[in-house]
């Protein structure tokens, strides 16, 4: 954002951050329609070319067309500007390989039972850590209908360990980690504008 733009105040980001690209994206690929969460996800000269060493994080993190996944949730208002939604979260290591909780939280809510998710690390005995869904319902889903609906959608390591119903998100602390997480997710919304290549 613009260091000179006052606490709140929207900025548009192809203005604050020259030739970056911005979209927002369904967990695999496409865009999702106007208005409704996905994932941020940005390209530029600015963009990391990955981790120092870590293929797994780079996969993880980047695509093959040099997407940086944030991890971020956000939407586009009508109005025009993001709106984000949920804070990024640390990857899980699950037997020496990366899983983002934003890749599944967004499979997740795809679902038409699940009205908002919580997808943190948990110490596993054999790989390390194992991810976990804390779910708040919108409608009647068994944990088990969840974590078939997990692991049709994603590659074998990234399945679920669990899916645990909750009537509203606490303040979660993921392993290894000193940061809890809100119940309430942060908000904020700054411009982006609609992506655009800078001439």
């Amino acid at each position: 954002m613009d260091p000179l733009a006052a606490p709140g105040e929207p900025v548009r980001l192809d203005e604050a951050i020259p030739k970056l690209l911005a979209r927002i994206a369904a967990r695999a690929a496409g865009d999702v329609p106007a208005g409704q969460p996905g994932e941020l996800w940005i390209r530029g000269p600015q963009v990391t070319d990955g981790y120092h060493a870590d293929p797994d994080a780079t996969a993880a993190t980047i695509t093959r067309e040099g997407w940086l996944r944030t991890g971020d949730l956000v939407r586009i208002r009508d109005d025009g500007q993001l709106v984000i939604e949920d804070r990024i979260k640390e990857l899980i290591k699950v037997d020496g390989r990366s899983v983002a909780p934003a890749e599944l939280e967004l499979v997740l809510r795809e679902h038409p039972a699940v009205r908002d998710v919580a997808v943190l690390g948990i110490p596993h005995p054999r790989y390390g850590e194992a991810p976990v869904a804390h779910v708040v319902l919108a409608g009647p889903a068994a944990p088990d209908e969840l974590l078939a609906f997990v692991a049709s959608r994603v590659a074998t390591h990234k399945r679920l360990h669990d899916v645990r119903v909750v009537d509203q998100l606490p303040a979660l602390r993921s392993a290894g980690s000193d940061d809890a997480r809100s119940a309430t997710p942060a908000r904020g919304a700054i411009g982006v504008g609609r992506p655009h290549k800078s001439r």
